[in-house]
Order: C-alpha cells, then structure tokens, then sequence
C-alpha cells in the first residue's frame, strides 16, 4: 500500500509570514483482497461502450486492423498519430498501410470504407503552406481521454447524438452558434 503525506503551508504574500500549516496523509490501496490488483498502466486506456460495438458485419480482419489503430489514438481527440521525437504527429495513409502492414491500395480501400461507415473521420486542415489529411476513430467504438471535445463531437455528430444525453447536445450547439 502506497501512502502520501501532504503538507499545506499557507504564507502571507506581503510579509512571507507563515500563516498555518497542516499534513493531510492519503493512502492509496493498490490490492484489494476482493477485487485484486489495480492495474494502471501509465492511466491511459482505450474505453468501448456496451451496447455500441463494431458493425456485425465487419470482417475479423477489419476489426483486428480497427483494434490496432485504435493503439495509436491521441489522448483527448482520438487522432490517429505516431510519436516524432517528442512530438505526435498525424497518421496519414502512407504511415498507416505501414503500420498495418498494407499495400498503399489495401490501406486506401480499408480507409474509404471505414469512412463511408463513419467509423474513421478524415479532416483536411492546412497547416502553413500545406495540407494534412488527419484520421479519427469514432468515439462510440473507441474512446480514448475523459473529456469528449468539441470538434469530435462535430465530426461524429451523427452518431453522438444518438446516445448523448439531449443537455449535452445542447451545450455542444451552443457552442457552435457563439462561433
């Protein structure tokens, strides 16, 4: 079991006087005898939600190749990049049909139809003098972050409308309409 002591000092901003000072002490259990081990790995998951699972119809091939891009998925907009040096960058089809192990047709293909069932969002979006095309999964299969954003939200609006509660919607075309 890990423990943390937490120590609070408050000081005065004009004469740097110590005001009060308190210890908070936080334990955390990392094993429960009844529900096992809490295992974390770096806090980062791939969340799926019962009841929103892959199209029936998508062969065990597609669903494997879905699975392993949804492995390169950015936390928090769910792009599908790769890791640069210290930077992500976005996927693009080249670096896919590698990463699948594809021919640049196979992957093209495999991208046009999970477009066409909107399970993958493509973005253009231009970035100085050039143009980038940007993949994103559908957060209803494969989520990955806490916050669900704004311009996922926009580009899988048909679908998340289906299943977002109708105060989130609003919120969402609130937004749109201040812009």
């Amino acid at each position: 079991m890990g423990k943390n002591i937490i120590i609070n000092t408050k000081v005065d901003a004009d004469s740097g006087e110590v005001l009060s000072k308190s210890e908070q002490v936080q334990n955390y259990k990392y094993f429960d005898p009844e529900k096992g081990y809490l295992f974390k790995l770096n806090q980062e998951s791939i969340k799926t939600f019962p009841g929103y699972g892959l199209p029936e119809d998508l062969t065990e091939a597609e669903t494997a190749r879905l699975y392993r891009l949804s492995l390169t998925m950015h936390k928090g907009s769910n792009l599908l990049c790769y890791r640069s040096g210290n930077v992500n960058k976005a996927m693009n089809t080249a670096r896919i049909a590698g990463y699948l192990r594809l021919s640049p047709r196979r992957t093209y293909l495999f991208l046009q139809n999970m477009i066409h069932r909107r399970i993958i969002g493509r973005v253009k979006v231009k970035i100085g003098n050039s143009q980038e095309t940007q993949f994103y999964l559908n957060p209803i299969y494969f989520f990955c972050g806490k916050w669900l954003n704004v311009n996922l939200y926009f580009l899988f609006r048909r679908d998340l409308d289906k299943m977002l509660p109708e105060w989130v919607i609003k919120e969402f075309s609130e937004m749109e309409n201040r812009e």
